[in-house]
């Protein structure tokens, strides 16, 4: 029995010259892409125009609906600036936006505040002020100097422990110092009323709670004894004869160049004395002073000088 030929089926030999299949192939993708693209950017532009229309649009005339009386008392004032409004009063400045969203607030403690404002900046100052907000800034710097000492020291012992292998615990000893110090935070603000004073001291008990429990994990997992007199004891007599040193200097130059000069004068020499008392007391070895960047040039000028 013969089969019957196919005549649907045609033997087509490729062209010698593929550049033409490629350039309608091309043509094809670059149809099916605008296809695709072109709507996308027309919704794009519908939305930015109806975003911008909404958010920019000018109204020739307005109206009152209603009036209410206040007997509320407003110690702000107000200026026009930029886009906005800034409202300022004795406890600090705000800039508010069109839509009267605060974009910006700058806490501070003022007596007779007045403004100033130009085309592109406006400052905000101070008649017949005093220097309560300095108050306030130095004694949260002197009362904090200690919470910088410890969340240092805890960043470091964590990162000791998480080298060890021991992930878990810094996590652990991070909760318990976090519930510990929501305690001690309630207590000072609320019962003691320390106001601002009392967040420091709260995040002062915090870093020395991290401290302490990582140094408990640390001993336990390496079975390291710390020891006291270089790393607490000696460290804490230089600072102390630093700050000796530094507070004579800027009493002394205070008379007569000023607070500024004074200030940095007493930084420097309180710099360089507690370097001395450090290498005097045995705080810090020649060798270790040799491992620092330039470590080589310092102690050979330390030992020139007759520190080291």
């Amino acid at each position: 029995m013969t089969q019957k030929k196919k005549t649907d089926f045609k033997i087509v030999t490729p062209p010698d010259d593929l550049s033409e299949v490629r350039a309608k192939t091309k043509k094809i993708h670059r149809e099916k892409l605008k296809k695709i693209v072109v709507p996308v950017i027309l919704i794009a532009l519908a939305v930015s125009g109806t975003y911008l229309m909404l958010t920019n649009k000018a109204y020739s005339e307005a109206g009152t609906a209603v009036r209410y009386s206040t007997d509320s008392s407003d110690t702000s004032n107000y200026a026009h600036f930029a886009n906005g409004i800034v409202r300022y009063n004795r406890d600090g400045v705000v800039f508010l936006n069109k839509k009267n969203e605060e974009k910006w607030i700058q806490s501070t403690q003022l007596k007779n505040p007045i403004i100033e404002v130009k085309e592109k900046a406006f400052a905000v100052g101070d008649i017949g002020g005093n220097n309560d907000s300095l108050a306030l800034a130095a004694g949260i710097m002197q009362s904090g100097a200690l919470l910088t000492v410890l969340l240092a020291l805890s960043t470091l012992t964590t990162g000791i422990l998480q080298g060890l292998g021991e992930m878990q615990a810094p996590l652990v000893h991070a909760a318990t110092a976090v519930a510990i110090h929501l305690g001690f935070l309630v207590l000072f603000v609320v019962k003691f009323k320390w106001n601002i004073y009392g967040v420091v001291y709260a995040n002062i008990i915090f870093g020395l709670i991290i401290c302490l429990l990582n140094a408990r994990s640390i001993r336990k997992k390496l079975h390291y004894r710390q020891e006291i007199k270089k790393t607490f004891l000696v460290p804490v007599i230089a600072a102390g004869v630093m700050g000796i040193a530094a507070y004579l200097v800027h009493r002394v130059f205070n008379l007569f160049a000023g607070n500024t000069i004074s200030t940095i004068l007493a930084v420097c020499v309180g710099a360089v004395v507690y370097g001395i008392c450090l290498v005097k007391l045995g705080g810090i070895l020649e060798r270790e002073i040799r491992r620092l960047p330039k470590g080589d040039l310092l102690a050979d000028l330390l030992i020139r000088l007759n520190i080291l």
